[in-house]
């Protein structure tokens, strides 16, 4: 690939984070068909994927990039770049499971305190893949290399055990969902946001300008814009939602929208 050719995707990237990111997948490309071996890479979300993805689609060279999160509903996933079109091993992606038990039994982990109790540890977010929240204790998916740098004794305020698992206990794992209905004047952003994450429609755009809102895992400061089916909302501080279908008009004419967010 020439100097040339690298610029071009480079600025397929909107902003420097996303050509940073390029950059990196492209030096990994590279040095996969130069070691003739695999490479594994950084943990993707689906947008950085899809960018990857496409970029890949255009790149002159051998070398091929696959992903792979732990189980087969993983949100983040680890890429492993190969020289060729080999598959690689589940063993190529490295990964380790960091199971966390509480030892109160009447508290309740939750998603945004194990993820600020890791990054506390000092490992980076792009080593880290999915964090899954059950009764009474958590599992962190990380790069194995680091495995052995986390050393967890508390989540807040809460006192925590953490210990190494097997891929093999979240294989088959399924998140669990609460389906839930609300009614909307438009599929507007903000109206959206205030529907299901019982906000006024102020507190809403006021979170969508303070860049507190993502559509799809991108940052969205749009309050106009429109949602579609599939879409899935994130506010920090507050969870996420995935809007499933457009469910027809009330009586009074409003929009029913039929919406899944992760159960707690």
């Amino acid at each position: 690939m020439t100097a040339k050719d690298r610029e071009t995707l480079l600025k397929m990237g909107q902003n420097d984070d996303e050509r940073i990111l390029i950059a990196r997948a492209l030096d990994k490309a590279r040095q996969a068909e130069l070691t003739a071996d695999s490479v594994t890479g950084d943990f993707y979300d689906p947008a950085e994927r899809a960018l990857l993805t496409a970029v890949f689609a255009r790149r002159k060279g051998t070398a091929r990039l696959h992903a792979f999160g732990g189980y087969p509903q993983a949100e983040r996933m680890r890429a492993v770049f190969t020289p060729d079109d080999e598959e690689p091993s589940v063993e190529d992606y490295r990964l380790q499971v960091l199971e966390l038990r509480q030892r109160d039994p009447n508290s309740q982990l939750l998603h945004p305190a194990v993820m600020g109790a890791v990054l506390a540890q000092g490992i980076k977010r792009e080593k880290i893949g999915d964090i899954i929240v059950g009764e009474g204790l958590a599992w962190i998916i990380v790069d194995q290399s680091l495995a052995d740098t986390v050393t967890l004794t508390s989540v807040g305020r809460d006192a925590v055990t953490c210990s190494m698992s097997s891929l093999t206990t979240i294989a088959e794992y399924a998140p669990q969902v609460d389906c839930q209905t609300v009614t909307v004047a438009s599929p507007r952003l903000d109206a959206v946001l205030a529907a299901v994450f019982h906000l006024s429609r102020s507190d809403a755009v006021g979170a969508i300008k303070r860049g507190l809102v993502k559509v799809n895992h991108q940052p969205e400061t749009a309050a106009s814009r429109n949602l579609k089916e599939g879409d899935l909302l994130s506010l920090r501080g507050k969870g996420r939602a995935r809007l499933v279908r457009l469910a027809g008009e009330t009586r009074k004419g409003r929009l029913r929208l039929e919406v899944e967010r992760p159960k707690r």
